[in-house]
């Protein structure tokens, strides 16, 4: 590829932009910002919500099952190793970024990181850049690639369009303020971003092994979401927990917004 993107891939650009932005939620925002693999070719894109305090992640995935659960566990007890993730927790930096600015593939092999998440996803180098967020989190999308390095062109593909994202982002997230299954009132209602993924599944009518299966989890995780999403809306059943989080409006007031 080129130093500079070309016509087509700016009209792709372009209209990725506008499918993202007509996402009417933040789960339809999370599956579109996907795309971004049309812009900067890949063999698996993921969107990630990290938890800073606890380190639990939620993603959404392109092929959806690019993850394994193990692999899974292991990015959420190294992801801190991550140097992106490092450098953007030091500087504040948000742009397009490549593991491969920061590690050789030795430095890289040596981590705990490498031989729990990105040996077994056969990932050698990885391009992500972090989107606005609440405090509490942490959001980024990361391409990944078998081979080193990406392109002069690419990078500028992912910085044109990332202001773009990040407005999308956040018109998504006020939305989602309105919403009883939104991001902000399941928050006001104690539930982690994962837990919110997984009372929308019940909403849905999922089973427990049917809410592994979408989020690439095991079974007895799912088990262990469901019981806490019970504790903290105080209910014993699907059908109570179902109610509790379609009322208009969360017990004690108001949804609490960031």
């Amino acid at each position: 590829m080129g130093a500079r993107p070309s016509n087509a891939q700016l009209l792709e650009a372009l209209e990725l932009v506008r499918e993202v932005q007509s996402a009417p939620d933040l789960d339809s925002y999370r599956r579109r910002v996907l795309g971004v693999r049309r812009l900067v070719p890949c063999d698996a894109v993921g969107y990630n919500e990290v938890t800073v305090a606890t380190g639990e992640t939620l993603m959404v995935l392109d092929p959806p099952d690019a993850v394994s659960p193990q692999v899974a566990a292991a990015f959420e007890r190294w992801g801190h190793q991550h140097p992106v993730i490092r450098h953007h927790r030091e500087t504040g930096e948000s742009g397009p970024k490549a593991i491969s600015d920061f590690l050789s593939a030795d430095e890289l092999h040596a981590l705990e990181l490498y031989g729990g998440v990105y040996r077994p996803l056969g990932a050698e180098d990885q391009l992500s850049f972090i989107l606005p967020s609440p405090p509490e989190l942490v959001v980024g999308v990361a391409m990944n690639r078998a081979t080193r390095g990406f392109s002069a062109a690419e990078r500028e593909l992912i910085s044109l369009v990332r202001p773009h994202l990040s407005q999308a982002f956040r018109d998504a997230h006020l939305r989602s303020r309105v919403d009883p299954l939104g991001d902000e009132r399941l928050r006001a209602r104690g539930l982690s971003p994962r837990e919110a993924e997984v009372i929308r599944l019940l909403v849905d009518g999922h089973s427990a092994a049917r809410v592994a299966e979408s989020l690439s989890i095991s079974v007895h995780t799912a088990h262990n979401h469901v019981a806490n999403i019970y504790g903290k809306l105080g209910v014993k059943s699907r059908g109570a927990a179902v109610a509790a989080v379609l009322r208009a409006e969360p017990e004690g007031g108001q949804a609490q917004t960031t």
